[in-house]
């Protein structure tokens, strides 16, 4: 959502706010969410080709605003 690096996930105040917010917090490192990260991604998009695989035609629309 805002293009922060992997390694945020590893910076001092970040984990600090979230052990205050989520007591059983566990900090984890850039590289486990890097990969959990793709992995969600392959599944979705599993799932959107599975969805479109009998479609014959497919409509798409973006919306870029920066």
């Amino acid at each position: 959502m805002h293009e922060h690096d992997f390694s945020i996930v590893e910076k001092e105040g970040l984990n600090m706010m979230l052990k205050l917010g989520i007591p059983q917090w566990k900090s984890v490192s850039r590289h486990t969410i890097r990969n959990d990260s793709f992995k969600v991604y392959e599944i979705e998009k599993n799932k959107l080709k599975e969805k479109s695989k009998n479609m014959d035609i497919i409509s798409m629309t973006t919306d870029f605003w920066h």
